[in-house]
């Protein structure tokens, strides 16, 4: 079956749970159904993608192979909104038997209004360096006919609310973050959220908790969980673990993911050597240093995040713990929704070691203004884009030919990096032959190798240069991919045959002039026109067959002849020649033998 995705996360702080249930909606049937994966689900899976699964179900459930597999296929990724005006509707709501024990009002300042700059907008207004804001307004509360002890049933109440909303005139479709607003109920969680989506929606189960609205809008911006190794909540130095902890900044990776911090700021660190790492919550125009360095993580492709948080702005709150030194997580990287996991927080001459990546970071000093760390890193793989060349880079020849073409790579690893493989990947005119020689290779690091590319032009090709790309895909690694390309010009055959010579020509004098004309040639392709000749003289180039002569003085002969000429501009041999008296009694000229080549 086909249909739109949802992904959201269930939030139990008080039970240190997370919980992430997928569905999938059948438009066609109305229907909504929910996945089991056998194994890990799909990786950076979000709501609003448009996916095709596969397997045994019944009428809530389809139970699919495990990930990897042909049972689940993204058709169209999610759209995404990280940057700008996030207008939101907070919509609240009553059960039968229990209310919301927050006033619209109170609510109301923690979502938008706050007037000491303590709202949920001035937090996502802070981190993310006024890259987002949050507006809209917050409506209710709204009585549903639900009780709070009825099972979970999330979509069932919003679909309630929404329609007393829309009874009430109030336009929906204006808001991209929806966030339904409700008493403690069967659910068991503090509240729970789409992750992404346009528009994403959020329910919340405790107004209370003001970091629950943080948390539950960042999975909405597409943010996963911030916990350590065991936990998925256990990093409260981000909104995205713990609630109740107060409003704070986000951490390092998910900086990263949601694009806000300067890409200048966040710097990838592949040698041995000493480190400056300035705060995190400074705007990059005054910090001293780069306020976040990666470092790859060979064995499980993932990055280690280098970060240092000071007590600037929100992260007033932030415990103790977390600001003596650097914060060390480790994330997937390349936008994955997935947890960011806090490895530690460092204090002055501690350190953190990777046995199986060879790898130590040692923290010298710190002080408000940086943290100074030491890296080493004796075996460390660096993974840089290959070097491709397609030879020769242009050639010429005539539709329907064959021709060859060179394509050479180098692999720039560094030496410590395993031999790496790339797919190789053509585009060409769609009805084009071609044979490449391997369309896979591997090469050790500091090697090349070349194949071999033959490309047939269509026989019905015209005059153009054609582009040829070859593009290197590295399935792991992204920034191993490269594309190069080449051209290939096709050209029709020179044309080499003259017109016909032109006939009939006569030259007849007038009063102040003498009339030139001729019966037209004929060309294999086209005749462009004639040249005309006067006493052996080009005196005329015209497209018509008569030319009049008025440069002229009486009582001299002329002979006049004539040439036609194509668009290859081949000559075709003379007409005959015509002569004329102009003036003093000359009249009509007379003709004698051409064949003359021009």
């Amino acid at each position: 079956m086909t249909g739109e995705l949802e992904v959201l996360y269930f939030d139990d702080f008080e039970n240190h749970r997370g919980e992430q249930r997928y569905f999938v909606h059948d438009k066609r049937q109305n229907k909504r159904y929910q996945p089991e994966f056998q194994g890990e689900p799909p990786a950076g899976a979000t709501t609003g993608s448009f996916v095709r699964v596969r397997g045994k179900g019944n009428d809530q459930q389809i139970f699919m192979a495990a990930n990897g597999t042909n049972s689940y296929e993204t058709l169209a990724a999610a759209s995404t909104m990280v940057s700008g005006d996030q207008k939101t509707i907070v919509l609240v709501a009553d059960f039968n038997d229990k209310a919301v024990s927050c006033p619209v009002a109170d609510i109301e300042d923690l979502m938008f209004t706050d007037s000491d700059f303590q709202s949920i907008d001035d937090l996502y207004r802070e981190t993310s360096l006024d890259k987002i804001q949050f507006s809209g307004t917050v409506v209710g509360p709204f009585s549903i006919d639900y009780s709070s002890t009825d099972a979970c049933d999330i979509t069932a109440w919003a679909d309630a609310i929404e329609a007393q909303a829309q009874a009430s005139s109030i336009n929906l479709g204006e808001y991209n973050r929806k966030v339904y607003v409700l008493p403690p109920n069967k659910c068991g969680s503090y509240g729970l959220s789409t992750i992404g989506g346009n528009p994403s929606r959020s329910w919340i189960f405790r107004c209370d908790v003001p970091d629950v609205f943080a948390h539950e809008l960042g999975h909405g911006l597409g943010m996963g969980h911030a916990g350590n190794t065991i936990d998925d909540y256990d990093d409260i130095s981000d909104v995205m673990g713990y609630s109740d902890h107060g409003l704070r900044q986000i951490n390092g990776p998910h900086q990263e993911q949601m694009g806000w911090r300067d890409p200048q700021q966040i710097v990838e660190i592949n040698t041995n050597g000493i480190y400056d790492i300035a705060p995190l919550e400074l705007d990059s125009s005054v910090a001293s240093a780069p306020q976040l360095l990666k470092i790859r993580k060979p064995d499980t492709a993932e990055w280690y995040y280098l970060s240092f948080r000071q007590a600037i702005g929100f992260d007033q709150s932030l415990s103790n713990n977390y600001l003596s030194g650097l914060s060390i997580h480790q994330h997937a990287g390349n936008g994955s929704t997935s947890k960011t996991v806090w490895k530690n927080t460092l204090l002055d001459g501690e350190n953190f070691a990777d046995s199986v990546n060879s790898l130590s970071i040692t923290q010298l000093a710190h002080d408000e203004n940086s943290v100074t760390i030491q890296v080493s890193l004796p075996n460390i793989c660096t993974r840089n884009q290959p070097t491709v060349s397609l030879t020769p880079q242009s050639q010429t020849d005539l539709a329907g030919s064959t021709l060859s073409y060179d394509v050479n790579i180098t692999n720039n690893d560094s030496a410590n990096c395993s031999d790496s493989s790339w797919s190789v990947a053509t585009q060409i005119p769609s009805d084009w032959p071609e044979v490449l020689s391997s369309n896979e290779i591997t090469i050790a690091p500091g090697s090349n190798t070349s194949i071999n590319w033959q490309v047939s032009s269509a026989d019905s090709a015209v005059d153009n240069n054609y582009a040829l790309t070859v593009d290197l895909v590295d399935a792991g690694t992204i920034t191993h991919d490269k594309t190069m390309a080449a051209n290939y010009t096709v050209t029709t055959p020179g044309d080499t045959q003259p017109p016909s010579a032109p006939t009939g020509l006569t030259a007849t004098a007038q009063r102040k002039k003498i009339i030139v004309s001729w019966q037209s040639s004929t060309d294999n392709i086209a005749v462009a026109g004639y040249k005309l000749f006067r006493n052996d003289i080009q005196v005329a180039t015209t497209a018509s067959i008569s030319y009049s002569d008025a440069s002229l003085t009486s009582g001299e002969t002329y002979a006049y002849y004539a040439v036609a000429f194509d668009v290859a501009n081949n000559l075709s041999l003379s007409s005959k020649i015509s002569s004329v008296t102009f003036g003093k009694g000359g009249g009509g000229g007379s003709s004698k033998g051409g064949g003359k080549k021009r």
